[in-house]
């Protein structure tokens, strides 16, 4: 079953009392389709980041999950971009299947505004990070489709809404 639109807005309404305004305190990727986000507002939360080719979704999980010893190239550069810096808004592009994360992180390593791009489309799904501009920095997937060319430096597009 796929992830839709829909589904995404009601997770998206479910938590985002949780994540917005909440403090970047660790950053995980223990599979390659799996990233957990922990963020601190008043409580401890843990945000689940699914790009599985059939699976893909978010939510808050209190589910733990076994990490690598050494954490992967994209994990290490959302730490260093992302760890310490305050969710500012969380939304949904254009009704679609698609989740914007507005980080201010002015204390990280690499300190700056970001958003983090979760695009849930099933076999198509990809995590990217943009800078306060709109340029992609880094993305988790590097494939390239036909249809759509993403690469890191370039301006993000959006992919087209397949409308009826």
């Amino acid at each position: 079953m796929s992830f839709s639109a829909g589904d995404l807005s009601a997770a998206l309404g479910e938590c985002r009392a949780s994540l917005v305004g909440g403090r970047l305190q660790a950053i995980h990727h223990p599979r390659p389709d799996l990233l957990i986000f922990e963020l601190y507002q008043r409580q401890v939360s843990h945000l689940l980041l699914s790009v599985h080719p059939k699976f893909s979704r978010l939510h808050v999980t209190g589910r733990r999950f076994r990490n690598p010893q050494t954490p992967s190239g994209f994990c290490m550069y959302l730490r260093a971009r992302l760890l310490g810096g305050i969710v500012t808004d969380l939304r949904q592009h254009d009704e679609d299947r698609i989740t914007m994360f507005d980080v201010d992180a002015p204390n990280a390593r690499q300190p700056g505004r970001y958003v983090l791009v979760a695009e849930l489309m099933g076999p198509r799904s990809n995590v990217l990070l943009l800078d306060a501009a709109g340029v992609i920095r880094q993305s988790l997937q590097h494939a390239h489709r036909k249809e759509r060319l993403q690469l890191v430096g370039s301006r993000y597009d959006p992919p087209a809404r397949n409308r009826p």
